[in-house]
């Protein structure tokens, strides 16, 4: 099921709001996660944009990461 709203925190960047899941693991997996994320679904230039810079596709690949 995917949501129509993306759940996407707005104070937090396109990695954050993915690493937010993977908060109780260690900063390095986090960060191999997140990156490895990134690459998958297309957006590692974009790691560092907050939710309200990115469009609405962009917005739901990254809630899904």
């Amino acid at each position: 099921m995917v949501f129509q709203n993306y759940a996407l925190y707005p104070h937090l960047t396109a990695a954050q709001n993915i690493a937010f899941g993977l908060r109780k693991l260690p900063k390095d997996i986090q960060h191999e996660r997140v990156k490895a994320m990134l690459t998958l679904i297309e957006l590692s230039e974009l790691a560092q944009c907050y939710s309200h810079g990115l469009s609405g596709g962009q917005q739901q690949r990254i809630a899904l990461a």
